[in-house]
């Protein structure tokens, strides 16, 4: 699964909920659930339901972040059993920010900001337990934006191992074998296949790169077909529209023949 853009309630949330609950009826709780991250933060109350969704899903979780992960995009890694960062990937950590209506009563002002001081106290714990740092040095850390490069990500303890050539072409992860898979491995019907043949699309890594709405402009592939990849991705703990690491994405085009 993936985090990507804002995070927000609305759309983001109900298609990251969406894509939670299909890989939660496709796996068992010996598999591991891998996810994507690359947003600069957004809504917190949206952060933390997704936070909890992945402590609470039963299944060993795998945070890579390619590109940045900043404010709760952050702390979403922080839910991950195993976080992986990027060569060139950046974090950050700060505090929530408020905004209130217009003329918004000074009671309800105060009442909210009661709120999110109880929300932000609740993120230091979180961060200060995945780096064994005190609660007042996150805090302290917190009051204004401070941005961590992949080696000092996992040298202060917010993430376990930068994702390095050694790890791409020695000893790959299962995702990048996977994704270096030529897509006539999967069982496609006749149609469906084609139809890749004819969008260029020779492995599983270019074809999750595309979203649904690129790959129904392909000439002859329909909502059958599309249903038809879908489902196999989703077996496979794939979806369309995945944002991969720029290294990552010139591996694939090199392979691609």
């Amino acid at each position: 699964m993936w985090v990507s853009g804002h995070i927000e309630p609305g759309k983001f949330f109900e298609e990251v909920t969406r894509r939670f609950s299909e890989l939660m009826r496709a796996t068992k709780k010996s598999d591991i659930i891998t996810v994507l991250i690359n947003s600069d933060g957004g809504d917190t109350h949206t952060t933390l339901g997704i936070y909890d969704l992945l402590r609470t899903s039963g299944r060993q979780t795998t945070g890579i972040v390619t590109g940045r992960a900043e404010s709760g995009a952050s702390l979403v890694l922080q839910a991950c059993g195993r976080r992986i960062v990027t060569r060139h990937s950046t974090l950050m950590l700060h505090h929530s920010n408020v905004r209130f209506p217009a003329y918004t009563a000074i009671e309800n002002v105060q009442r909210g900001l009661d709120v999110f001081k109880r929300l932000d106290q609740r993120l230091y714990e979180i961060y200060a337990e995945r780096t064994r740092k005190s609660v007042d040095a996150i805090a302290e850390m917190a009051r204004s934006d401070t941005y961590f490069d992949a080696e000092q990500a996992v040298s202060f303890g917010l993430a376990d191992e930068v994702l390095d050539d050694a790890m791409f072409y020695g000893h790959e992860p299962a995702l990048v074998r996977l994704l270096l898979t030529p897509v006539t491995e999967l069982d496609l019907s006749v149609r469906s296949a084609n139809c890749l043949v004819n969008a260029n699309i020779a492995l599983i890594g270019e074809l999750v790169q595309r979203t649904e709405a690129e790959m129904l402009k392909t000439r002859r592939f329909g909502r059958k077909s599309l249903n038809e990849i879908k489902e196999i991705l989703c077996e496979l703990k794939l979806c369309f529209g995945m944002v991969l690491d720029e290294d990552l994405q010139r591996r694939i085009a090199s392979a691609h023949t």
